[in-house]
């Protein structure tokens, strides 16, 4: 084909565009040798869907060897397509509903079927059983679960409390630092400073109120100043954790004798090795053990922040601690409390007591009546959550997505998410409540 070239001022040539039939006889040239190339490109079985879809086989090679850590791929393969594989792996599968020959779980070598059927039974043996009950929640240890309430793909410890907490300080663990107690004081944010210490100047101006009769002092200073040497009072921190709130106690109130109790190992590791030094005594046990040991005296006061929810017999638990306590010695409770009228069978509560493993989901009603058969009495309760703004604080006034992010698959992090979902549509308080031990008079006192 001659093309004809024509001038330009400037003296140059360019080509003549060619005419519509060239361009039609090109564009069929073309066309008839595409599918050629497919052909060869996709031989043997690939089929329609695979073509169309630029090569599923290809993508999942692609994708594996990103996830193996293989050299890097011409095409970056589509992050949902990375996801999927990773979630296969992760539970084991195949892509196409079979067991691969990987692990049962995170961390295990690859294994055949024996193998993991003996991991598995390691796993449901070393759940801790509460003496007086069985493990909460339907799911076993380690179970991955997909269904339509939103559990697709978390991690589930099938009640085992200590393993729970291990592990979620094994992966916190690096954020900890031991001369910062905020770094380790877990709990929700009060107040304009977004503080989580503001829970333990909650407990001990319960204390100085309604047990020494006075109000605390207002700052650290007056506090070093008049910290009480003539009332060595005794305080018990139920369900301690890593120990932020007797370290935080400690410093302001040093003749108090504090005794907490842990029932994870690595939390009960971190303060026998991590925290500075310190005076008071912690226990790897769980909180409604017997908790003199000899001749130790009766506790002035008890407090639980964030852990009294966790007992399976919240009425056992009270009479424990209504044990421990001399007349007029208070129990101080922060935790979640269900809402008047909302139903402890409310499909929303039932996901949170399974993935936080809270079997004392209650309304403060409930606390009061099981109080008055054990020596208690109801004295305060107060909604800190209205009162610090906590939803608006911790939570932007935001329900939460139900899933996994940047792979936290904990179930606690589940628990996290229903609770904050609770919390948001007002299902349950975020309060504080003081149980009171009655005198002497009190307890003769036959129409309580």
């Amino acid at each position: 084909m001659q093309i004809k070239r024509r001038r330009t001022r400037l003296g140059g040539a360019f080509p003549a565009v060619p005419g519509p039939r060239v361009l039609r006889a090109a564009l069929l040239v073309v066309g008839a040798a595409c599918p050629v190339a497919l052909i060869r490109l996709f031989p043997r079985d690939a089929g329609v869907a695979d073509v169309h879809g630029i090569g599923r086989r290809r993508r999942d090679a692609v994708a594996a060897a990103a996830i193996d850590g293989g050299v890097p791929p011409r095409r970056r393969p589509h992050p949902g397509r990375i996801r999927a594989l990773v979630d296969n792996r992760r539970l084991g599968n195949d892509g196409k509903g079979g067991r691969t020959e990987r692990g049962a779980g995170d961390g295990d070598a690859a294994a055949g079927p024996t193998a993991r059927a003996a991991l598995d039974a390691k796993r449901v043996q070393s759940q801790s059983i509460p003496s007086n009950g069985t493990a909460t929640g339907k799911h076993p240890p380690g179970a991955r679960i997909d269904d339509a309430n939103g559990e697709k793909n978390w991690k589930w410890y099938g009640g085992d409390l200590n393993e729970y907490y291990n592990k979620l300080e094994r992966d916190e663990h690096a954020k900890r630092d031991p001369n910062d107690i905020s770094s380790y004081a877990v709990h929700r944010w009060m107040g304009p400073e977004r503080s989580t210490l503001i829970h333990y100047q909650l407990v001990r101006e319960s204390i100085y109120e309604l047990v020494l009769g006075r109000e605390a002092p207002s700052s650290e200073a007056a506090s070093k100043a008049t910290s009480g040497a003539s009332e060595k009072l005794r305080v018990f921190d139920a369900g301690c954790g890593l120990g932020p709130g007797l370290m935080w106690i400690e410093r302001h109130e040093p003749e108090w004798g504090l005794v907490g109790h842990t029932i994870s190992e690595v939390q009960f590791k971190w303060i026998a090795e991590d925290l500075p030094p310190h005076d008071f005594v912690a226990r790897l046990r769980t909180y409604d053990e017997p908790l003199l040991d000899g001749d130790e005296g009766l506790f002035d006061a008890i407090y639980s922040i964030e852990a009294a929810i966790h007992s399976p017999d919240l009425r056992h638990t009270l009479r424990s601690w209504s044990d421990a306590l001399r007349p007029g010695g208070i129990v101080v409770l922060v935790d979640d409390f269900l809402s008047a009228g909302v139903p402890r069978d409310d499909p929303d509560v039932d996901l949170f007591a399974r993935s936080w493993i809270a079997a004392a989901v209650h309304a403060t009603d409930e606390i009061s009546s099981w109080a008055d058969r054990t020596g208690l009495t109801l004295v305060r309760d107060r909604d800190l959550g209205r009162e610090f703004e906590i939803v608006k604080r911790n939570y932007r006034n935001k329900t939460p997505a139900l899933r996994d992010e940047r792979g936290r698959v904990h179930q606690g992090w589940l628990g996290s998410k229903v609770r904050q979902k609770l919390m948001v549509e007002g299902k349950i308080t975020y309060r504080l409540v003081v149980l009171q031990k009655k005198i002497a008079a009190e307890e003769g006192d036959t129409t309580k």
